[in-house]
């Protein structure tokens, strides 16, 4: 069952927008891969980069993640996580190098899973496997 947000009339069009751009990408191809978001603190972008990587690379998930992106508003950078949590199958949320999350990560790890997303965390050996980011704080 797919989660129709309630609120400003914009954020439900874009919604359904890019519902149906993914649908039609779907029926093209004739097959179904699992959408990944991969979200964390930017202070591990390295890390969440190589995570994007690999799962591209299987050629069996769609794939989106946080990247910097300077050149836009923090509101439409929120707005941009929010938008891509709902469309995606499953988060991966990645922690910082301590172990933790910063804020923002666990509004958008606590948002996903009130609308019933499956959040799962990369162990630290896998983390390890992939490299992680310089211990940076937010």
């Amino acid at each position: 069952m797919d989660y129709i947000p309630k609120g400003p009339p914009q954020l439900i069009v874009t919604v359904k927008h890019a519902r149906r751009k993914e649908n039609k990408i779907d029926e093209m191809n004739n097959e179904y891969k699992d959408k990944l978001y991969i979200i964390g603190s930017l202070s591990q972008e390295e890390a969440i980069k190589s995570i994007a990587d690999y799962y591209i690379g299987t050629e069996r998930y769609r794939v989106r993640y946080v990247k910097k992106e300077p050149q836009k508003s923090l509101k439409s950078i929120i707005q941009k996580c929010f938008l891509n949590i709902v469309w995606a199958d499953r988060v991966i949320a990645v922690p910082k190098s301590d172990g933790t999350y910063g804020e923002g990560v666990t509004y958008e790890i606590v948002f996903a899973k009130l609308i019933g997303k499956r959040v799962d965390e990369p162990t630290t050996v896998w983390l390890d496997c992939f490299g992680r980011g310089e211990n940076k704080d937010d």
